[in-house]
């Protein structure tokens, strides 16, 4: 695949001119996309984030299902988030190095939808086969409002050095980390500031020193002493891997904690909590 990136300086458009694509990226030509905004985020509405992808991708993800209305796009950490439609005045935030697209004056134009003819219904993704047959699937991720709710939140960890802080690993960066000595038990424990329903808790390798990441449980709790451990990752891991724990159980509170079993050391580089607001606390 060849993929060349111009941006005019005046329209900051994206062009891409894909050759031998793939079965998602199936169209041949000049794929231009002029964002609505730049250095802007609509924040509070994101359902579904994708990691390292680019732009062309991130764009087909989201045309792809008809809940999504629109996507943020962060060019240099190359991070996709699909927004559901705001049910009232939009909540955007100057974030740089992130554009904003509508999707829907794409939609039914031939050069841009990928699934022309193919209407999926809510909660499905449309996706192409071998064959290029598309048919629509039931999407795994349902839950609408689902945000990271552990950005900038307050954490703390049984240690720490001057530069490996505990709020490294909310601080939605992946070239910084957080770290404690080599100890009985280490743990890292984030205060949400609010009572939340937790559907999947996402954590980041750094890019070395992966393997320290083992024998691990991840509590919840309505308290910092009332926790219940909700999963366990057994491990080692490996450099710069994206763990994904998706609760079996709805796991519902204000803390969540990682910490290891036994001896050794707790390091990663990031921890996200996709939650949505509730009212209770049991996990």
């Amino acid at each position: 695949m060849i993929i060349n990136i111009n941006i005019d300086m005046t329209t900051w458009a994206f062009v891409f001119i894909l050759s031998n694509v793939s079965a998602e990226e199936s169209r041949t030509g000049i794929f231009r996309i002029e964002p609505d905004t730049l250095n802007t985020r609509l924040d509070g509405l994101v359902f579904r984030t994708f990691e390292k992808i680019s732009p062309r991708l991130c764009f087909n993800k989201c045309i792809r299902r008809p809940k999504c209305h629109s996507y943020n796009y962060n060019r240099a950490m190359l991070t996709c988030e699909l927004n559901v439609k705001p049910m009232s005045i939009a909540d955007f935030h100057n974030k740089d190095g992130y554009v904003y697209v509508e999707i829907d004056r794409f939609r039914g134009d031939s050069l841009y939808d990928t699934c022309l003819g193919n209407q999926c219904e809510e909660g499905e993704v449309c996706e192409t086969l071998r064959d290029g047959k598309n048919v629509c699937v039931q999407d795994s991720c349902q839950d609408q409002n689902l945000k990271n709710v552990a950005f900038g939140k307050k954490a703390e960890q049984s240690w720490q050095d001057t530069n490996h802080i505990p709020s490294n690993a909310v601080d939605n960066d992946l070239t910084t980390y957080t770290h404690t000595t080599t100890e009985d038990s280490p743990y890292w424990e984030v205060d949400l500031g609010d009572y939340y329903t937790i559907h999947q808790i996402d954590i980041f390798n750094y890019k070395s020193g992966g393997s320290y990441l083992q024998n691990l449980d991840i509590s919840v709790g309505k308290t910092q002493y009332d926790m219940v451990v909700c999963a366990h990752y057994d491990g080692p891991g490996t450099n710069s891997e994206h763990l994904v724990f998706t609760m079996e159980k709805k796991a519902v509170g204000r803390y969540v904690k990682l910490n290891i079993v036994g001896s050794g050391r707790l390091q990663f580089a990031e921890i996200k909590v996709f939650a949505v607001p509730t009212v209770s606390a049991v996990c």
